[in-house]
């Protein structure tokens, strides 16, 4: 009978950490008021005795100006800037499925972003 091994669940802390880190959220500012950082774990348990788990990494926007007026280009171009900046400043990045790219203005959410890294 095969045993039952459970993974170690990955180290996530370091993304809720990138929002009291002054000088990674001094480079990620850019254009927008607010950049917020937090996860989500999925986790399935098959029929067969397997597991799976997804880990996302949550970047939330929050723009200086009205997103009505902000394109979806914007958010492609911050989403890439982020990356490009979370790569080097993020020791944990590898340990995320995914990025979601969240732009919210007026509580709402008009664009949404997934990366796969």
């Amino acid at each position: 009978m095969p045993s039952s091994k459970k993974q170690p669940t990955p180290d996530l802390s370091e993304a809720l950490k990138l929002n009291s880190n002054k000088d990674v959220i001094q480079k990620l500012k850019g254009q927008d008021s607010l950049v917020n950082f937090s996860y989500q774990s999925k986790f399935s348990n098959s029929i067969f005795g397997g597991s799976s788990s997804q880990h996302t990494l949550i970047v939330k926007l929050f723009p200086y100006s009205d997103s009505k007026n902000i394109s979806n280009s914007y958010l492609q171009t911050r989403s890439s800037e982020i990356k490009n900046i979370l790569d080097k400043e993020m020791t944990t990045l590898p340990n995320f499925d995914d990025i979601d790219f969240k732009l919210i203005s007026n509580k709402k959410e008009p664009h949404q972003l997934t990366l796969k890294i």
